[in-house]
């Protein structure tokens, strides 16, 4: 899919380690005193009293605001809320994201259980984020547990207005080497493997229960390859490219399944993508030929980060310095 939509990379993908998540979460802690450090302070948000939760999201609304602004226009978000303000938008998010946390704190999977585990740390995106922040032996990681998005700061619509949870991340992991230039990312397996109906969303279940294999493909084909175009690509999410577009996050083409058969249903490369993968391959070659020893590189390699196009789904300047740095 990444081949079909965004054009050829060559990538070799091996299984480094199978595990629980708590173990992972065990490894980087004792590898990062600073990230033990930052646990303490940082309880996840779904172990908090739900009272809390509005408090929270009403301190944080001047960031919300500020975000949205930096991301979208009121046009764009309206797709969510019609507001004639962000702060108006805002109102109508936080009252949707209030819902859909007590909707998962208090949801019960189809054999009675709870849906989280008693280690909150291991469902909590923002957990997630630092973590991931400061691993350095993983690229990707596939889970099949599920994540709350509780970086209440960053409200993406997409996310609040789906489920509150996420399916993929594509991470800032300046401690990993080679050509991702410190990146990770993640995809959790959780949506469609569990067959949970608040989960699979209308248009998938109407199609009909979709088998393993076509499961796998939707998982591979829209999902994952949509984590690794930002990863490997650095495009964002995007709202208004043409129909197809593997990077298109609008609200319609949020279901896994339903997503998969709409990016077959238009074969096309996505012209509006193209600037970011031109612009990530004169990089990754600068990169190659300064990883060999032309020390040249370095300058023209930090020149094509200067021109590549914004916004982008990388901090520039941590890859900038990430780029500085190598020898």
């Amino acid at each position: 899919m990444l081949q079909l939509k965004l054009g050829e990379l060559p990538l070799e993908f091996k299984i480094v380690r199978q595990g629980a998540l708590a173990q992972l979460f065990e490894e980087v802690t004792a590898d990062s005193s600073e990230f033990a450090r930052w646990q303490q302070n940082h309880p996840p948000l779904l172990s908090l009293a739900e009272r809390d939760w509005a408090v929270i999201l009403q301190q944080a609304e001047p960031q919300m605001v500020a975000f949205l602004k930096n991301q979208w226009s009121l046009k764009q978000l309206a797709a969510y809320s019609a507001a004639q303000s962000y702060e108006e938008f805002v109102a109508y998010l936080r009252d949707e994201y209030l819902k859909k946390l007590k909707i998962l704190k208090n949801y019960r999977l189809k054999d009675g259980q709870p849906l989280f585990s008693p280690n909150a740390t291991v469902h909590s995106y923002r957990h997630w984020v630092e973590m991931m922040k400061r691993q350095r032996h993983y690229d990707l990681i596939i889970t099949n547990t599920i994540l709350v998005y509780d970086v209440v700061e960053q409200p993406y619509p997409h996310v609040i207005y789906k489920h509150g949870k996420v399916s993929g991340s594509s991470f800032e992991s300046p401690r990993r080497q080679g050509y991702l230039a410190g990146s990770s990312s993640m995809a959790t397996v959780f949506e469609l493997y569990a067959r949970e109906p608040y989960f699979t969303g209308k248009r998938t279940a109407k199609a009909g229960r979709l088998s393993r294999g076509e499961i796998n493909k939707a998982l591979g084909g829209y999902l994952l390859a949509h984590e690794l175009g930002h990863q490997i690509y650095w495009i964002p999410d995007v709202y208004d490219h043409p129909p197809g577009c593997l990077m298109d996050t609008r609200f319609e083409n949020l279901e896994i399944g339903d997503g998969y058969r709409q990016l077959l249903q238009h074969p096309k490369v996505c012209p509006r993508c193209q600037p970011y993968v031109t612009a990530r391959h004169k990089i990754i070659k600068e990169q190659q030929l300064l990883l060999r020893g032309d020390r040249t590189a370095r300058r023209r390699l930090l020149g094509e980060l200067d021109n590549f196009p914004r916004p982008a789904d990388r901090d520039l300047t941590e890859v900038s310095r990430f780029f500085e740095s190598l020898r």
